[in-house]
């Protein structure tokens, strides 16, 4: 939100407080519960015991998030830098970017559930909520583009095919590197004793 403001760029407010309560209370709610759900990983009591005084989630776990938020934010501005200076308007540079940060998210929901395993073999993990969430986000985003009252209330506007599909390319792309990392390094890089 601050980097088109300290740029200078044409559109410094491009989501309002509806798009972040919802990005707050629909989205993180939902894949908050997604992953209570989540199985034990097979390779759990293989790992050695976490140190006391380790919290939850250790240094590589805490760079790892940081890096995923930096890339997709990365991902989204330089949507929102080339649709700028290609002249669209601000609803029209709106919807695109909302769309791409509501897609990034439901891949990112898929690619965290593990932060050793690949989404082939957590793509096979027991979780019934992982249907809800799919169906619920894109659901959503039909609403988003089916329904004129909702458009509005979120300043949103219809936008072409050729956009929508670059949102859900941007947007996988942003958090598919991931697997990418995951199936490169050994999986004791990544452990809770870290």
């Amino acid at each position: 939100a601050s980097v088109p403001l300290l740029l200078g760029w044409k559109f410094t407010n491009i989501f309002t407080p509806i798009h972040v309560i919802f990005l707050e209370l629909i989205m993180g709610p939902t894949c908050s519960i997604f992953f209570e759900r989540e199985p034990v990983e097979e390779t759990l009591m293989t790992r050695p015991p976490r140190k006391s005084g380790v919290t939850m989630l250790g240094k590589n776990e805490i760079i790892i998030t940081v890096v995923q938020g930096l890339v997709i934010a990365a991902c989204v501005l330089g949507v929102n830098y080339v649709l700028m200076t290609q002249g669209y308007d601000l609803s029209y540079t709106r919807t695109i970017l909302f769309t791409t940060l509501i897609i990034s998210n439901i891949f990112l929901t898929f690619v965290d559930r593990s932060f050793t395993e690949t989404i082939f073999k957590t793509i096979h993990y027991k979780n019934n909520l992982k249907y809800y969430v799919v169906v619920l986000s894109v659901g959503f985003l039909a609403v988003l583009y089916l329904f004129r009252p909702i458009q509005n209330l979120f300043g949103l506007v219809n936008v072409s095919s050729y956009h929508f599909f670059l949102s859900i390319i941007v947007g996988f792309a942003s958090v598919m590197w991931f697997e990418v990392y995951k199936g490169l390094i050994k999986p004791s890089l990544v452990s809770p004793s870290s």
